[in-house]
C-alpha cells in the first residue's frame, strides 16, 4: 500500500498509516467507553428498580401492620 500524506500548511501531519492506526485506536477507546456507560446505566437502572420494590414492600408491610393494629382496637373494644 502507498503512503498518503496529510499536510496542513507546510507542516507534515501524519502519514495515512498511521492515521489509521491511531483512528482505530480511538474507535476502540470509544467502544469502550460506550460499554463502561451503558453497564453504569443498566446498573443504576437495576438499583432503581430494587429500591422501588422495597418501598413497595415497605409500603405494603407498613399497609397490612395499621390493618392489623385496626383490628387489635376494634377487638379491645
Amino acid at each position: 500500500m502507498k503512503a498518503s500524506w496529510f499536510w496542513a500548511g507546510n507542516a507534515l501531519l501524519m502519514e495515512s498509516d498511521e492515521l489509521i492506526v491511531r483512528m482505530r485506536e480511538r474507535i476502540n477507546w470509544l467502544e469502550q467507553r460506550a460499554d463502561e456507560e451503558a453497564h453504569l446505566r443498566e446498573d443504576e437502572i437495576r438499583r432503581r428498580e430494587e429500591e422501588s420494590r422495597r418501598r413497595e414492600d415497605a409500603e405494603r408491610r407498613v399497609a397490612e401492620l395499621q390493618a392489623e393494629l385496626e383490628r387489635v382496637r376494634a377487638a379491645q373494644k
